[in-house]
């Protein structure tokens, strides 16, 4: 789901991503509208293609290497999640006091929960809470109840 955020005027100035090419650059600021309130976003490079560069003939896959290479993405595996986190995203974004809290672990394989009041808005509060991985021994559903 893609999120209002906001693009300050440093963005243009900032020396290292102007050595980046237009559509790494533009890939960055697409990273933050597919973000959660955390600043991380499943790894899936043809879902991020679809979702911000539809008709566009470009490789994702090498513009999130060329991003993380340049240090303003980091790209994770933990607790059977495959993450990017946008470094710096809590220091320059401010999400909307209702949008959901992440559902994806930061790289210590944790979730940041935010205390909420009764409509649903943050109080500030925080706290962290350790996410396990999948238990190999469990039988998952059949996605597809036709196959037994």
């Amino acid at each position: 789901m893609a999120r209002s955020r906001n693009i300050k005027p440093g963005f243009f100035k900032n020396e290292l991503l102007a050595e980046l090419p237009a559509f790494d650059r533009l890939l960055f600021a697409g990273l933050w509208c597919l973000a959660d309130r955390e600043g991380r976003i499943e790894d899936r490079p043809k879902r991020i293609k679809m979702e911000l560069f539809p008709c566009d003939d470009y490789q994702v896959e090498q513009g999130l290497a060329a991003l993380e290479q340049a240090g303003f993405i980091e790209r994770f595996t933990v607790a059977g999640w495959t993450v990017i986190e946008v470094l710096n995203f809590t220091k320059h974004q401010r999400p909307h006091s209702t949008e959901k809290d992440s559902a994806l672990p930061d790289r210590h394989g944790e979730l940041t929960i935010h205390e909420r009041k009764k409509n649903g808005c943050i109080t500030g509060e925080t706290r962290k809470v350790h996410v396990h991985p999948p238990s190999e021994n469990v039988n998952s559903p059949l996605d597809n109840a036709l196959i037994h």
